[in-house]
């Protein structure tokens, strides 16, 4: 379960970014426990959004 101090929502996300490219971006701001970047099952698509989860608040 994530913890809702630790994660981030993150939208507006284009088609072409991956959970690499969210890795990438956050990592800067601290350690990332999770990347959760759910999938459209029809498009096998991101639905534009994520959550990024860090190991500490």
């Amino acid at each position: 379960m994530t913890n809702p101090k630790r994660t981030l929502y993150v939208g507006g996300l284009a088609e072409e970014v991956d959970e690499k490219t969210l890795h990438a971006a956050f990592i800067p701001f601290g350690d990332i426990f999770e990347i959760q970047l759910p999938i459209d099952f029809e498009t096998q698509k991101h639905r534009g959004f994520a959550f990024v989860e860090y190991e500490t608040a």
